[in-house]
C-alpha cells in the first residue's frame, strides 16, 4: 500500500515522501497515529501543492534542533545508581533513565527512542550517548553514572553508632510507659 508520510518515521522516511508499506502496517499503525495518509490521486496532487510549506517547516525544525543541540552538547548529566563494591550496577541504566534525567535537570522532554546507547550501561563511569533531535541533527551527550547513597566513610560511621539510646534507657521507660509484660506470664485462664 502506498502512503504519504506526514511526520518523520524512523527507518521509513521523511514528511512528504511517498513510500510503499505493508497494508496492515499502514492501517494499524501509520494511519491511526496520523503519521501518514493514503496516497490517492487527490492526496498526491495536494502534496505537490503543500511540498513547499513542508520544506519550510522542516528547515525551521532543523534550525531549532541544532540550537538545542548546541545547548545539550555542553551539558553533562549525572545519574545516581546502586552499585556493588567493584562498581558494577545492580541492573543497568536505560534510555528511559537518561530521558528522565534530561527532563529533570535541563527541562528538555526527549523521547527515549531518540537516545542511542552503544552498549548497555552496567558499570559506574562516564559514557557518550547519542541523542537524535532531528534527522539532520545528532548530538553527543556525556552521561556520568555515579554511586547512589552516602559515601563509604559515612556508612562506616552509621554502623559504629550505638543501637540503644544514650544512658542505657529503654525506649518505653524514657516516654513514661511501662515496659510490655512477657508472654509467658499466666493469664489466669486455668490451663496447666
Amino acid at each position: 500500500m502506498k502512503v504519504i508520510l506526514t511526520e518523520e518515521v524512523p527507518r521509513l522516511g521523511a514528511p512528504g515522501q511517498v513510500v510503499e508499506v505493508a497494508s496492515g502496517y499502514a492501517r494499524n499503525y501509520l494511519l491511526p497515529r496520523k503519521l501518514a495518509i493514503e496516497a490517492t490521486r487527490g492526496n498526491v496532487k495536494s502534496l505537490e501543492h503543500h511540498r513547499r510549506t513542508i520544506e519550510v517547516r522542516q528547515k525551521k525544525l532543523a534550525q531549532s534542533a541544532s540550537a538545542l543541540g548546541e545547548r545539550i552538547a555542553s551539558t553533562r548529566i549525572t545519574i545516581p545508581a546502586r552499585a556493588g563494591e567493584t562498581g558494577r550496577l545492580y541492573g543497568s541504566i536505560t534510555t528511559a533513565d537518561i530521558a528522565a534525567e534530561l527532563e529533570r535537570t535541563v527541562g528538555l522532554q526527549v523521547d527515549k527512542r531518540e537516545i542511542e546507547i552503544p552498549e548497555p550501561i552496567k558499570v559506574l563511569g562516564d559514557y557518550q550517548v547519542k541523542l537524535r533531535l532531528h534527522r539532520e541533527v545528532e548530538v553527543s551527550l556525556t552521561v556520568t553514572v555515579a554511586p547512589e547513597g552516602p559515601p563509604p566513610e559515612e556508612e562506616q560511621e552509621e554502623m559504629a553508632a550505638p543501637a540503644e539510646p544514650v544512658g542505657g534507657e529503654r525506649a518505653g521507660a524514657s516516654s513514661g510507659q511501662e515496659p510490655e509484660a512477657s508472654v509467658e506470664e499466666d493469664s489466669g485462664s486455668g490451663r496447666q
